[in-house]
């Protein structure tokens, strides 16, 4: 069975980004459902060159993969708010200024990709769980799922969670009300605030 090509290229992702063995890698997507073999991974590996954990630290692929211009100008924005937040204050030499601006630049953009990256794993892990949900409905299972899916928006929104609801002359969800939900409720509002 081929594989698509965007399901290869997520997996040679997985497998540069990371410090994971062929075998965990398709593992990892085979419980996603993707119909892929250790021995299917390691012959591209070897075909491609591919480089297990090039990728592991993201400070270096920040500085690898973001184009120059695209740090320059986070840079540029960082630089332009520490003179205007010191303006008055203290007298700071600009490569000083420019030194700070390029590491708090940097600190931004690896928080950011870190933040996504962590919202994607919640998803994949929600994706497992409807999965596992669909092939074995068992009520523990539902449960389970149903349990993630609270967890995760207040992973996402707060404990005290204050989503805003289609009707506007309703208050937002706290805790009791997203525990009342369905879970095909729940569903429609993450892919409701995932959208705006």
């Amino acid at each position: 069975m081929a594989i698509d090509k965007d399901i290869k290229l997520k997996i040679r992702a997985k497998y540069e980004s990371s410090d994971i063995s062929a075998k965990k890698v398709a593992e990892e997507f085979r419980a996603d459902g993707v119909d892929v073999s250790e021995k299917t991974v390691q012959a591209w590996i070897r075909k491609e060159g591919w480089v297990k954990g090039r990728f592991g630290s993201l400070a270096e692929a920040i500085e690898e993969l973001l184009p120059k211009e695209v740090l320059e100008s986070v840079g540029e924005e960082v630089k332009k708010r520490i003179i205007d937040s010191m303006a008055g204050k203290e007298v700071v030499s600009g490569e000083v200024i420019d030194k700070y601006a390029e590491a708090v630049s940097k600190e931004v953009i690896w928080q950011q990709l870190s933040r996504n990256s962590l919202l994607g794993k919640l998803g994949q892990n929600l994706q497992r769980a409807e999965n596992n949900v669909s092939i074995t409905p068992s009520m523990g299972n539902v449960a389970t799922y149903h349990g993630m899916l609270i967890s995760t928006i207040q992973t996402m929104y707060g404990k005290k969670v204050d989503i805003s609801i289609d009707n506007p002359a309703l208050q937002g969800l706290g805790d009791e009300e997203l525990k009342n939900k369905s879970t095909d409720e729940l569903i429609e509002i993450i892919e409701r605030e995932e959208g705006s």
